[in-house]
């Protein structure tokens, strides 16, 4: 009678526990969409893709073609500025604080729900001075035309756009 190989078989195995974050998926979990956890997932999942082709692509190339570039040390860009970071950092760091049992899922959502309205709040004067809304809006037709070439897609909006402004330029 020979051992098992490898020693796979003898190991009991572990079951997963299931953690739920924020970021998950609702459609995988079968959950009710109703509920404030899949509900501030779309909000975010939104917020995200507008973050990306208004605030990230759009603002990038409407500032590079821009004759007067958004004023860095200017109050509006720094408030826009430091709360997208805080944002970013404060999410990953209180969702390791709920994975750690430090902080309850409650307090975490109620934190969430304030950086989400800070941030927007801050990123809405940002909008409406710098970004070109035809830059922003040709990178998210881009988005969903020419799926995973960002790159490609920014360079060639850039690259567009900088053409139109030549042409009314004369």
């Amino acid at each position: 009678h020979a051992a098992p190989r490898g020693g796979a078989a003898t190991r009991p195995r572990r079951r997963r526990r299931q953690r739920r974050s924020l970021s998950d998926d609702p459609k995988r979990g079968g959950g009710d969409p109703r509920t404030l956890v899949n509900v501030m997932y779309r909000i975010k999942k939104y917020q995200y893709v507008f973050y990306k082709h208004a605030l990230l692509h759009g603002l990038n190339v409407s500032a590079c073609l821009a004759k007067a570039p958004p004023r860095v040390r200017g109050r509006l860009f720094r408030a826009y500025w430091l709360s997208l970071n805080a944002a970013y950092t404060h999410e990953f760091f209180l969702q390791t604080l709920v994975k750690r049992r430090v902080l309850p899922q409650p307090a975490m959502l109620a934190l969430n729900k304030l950086l989400m309205a800070g941030s927007s709040v801050a990123a809405i004067g940002v909008l409406w001075r710098f970004v070109d809304f035809r830059v922003a809006g040709a990178s998210l037709v881009l988005n969903f035309t020419h799926r995973h070439h960002d790159f490609a897609n920014v360079l060639g909006l850039a690259l567009v756009a900088r053409g139109f402004r030549v042409l009314a330029e004369r």
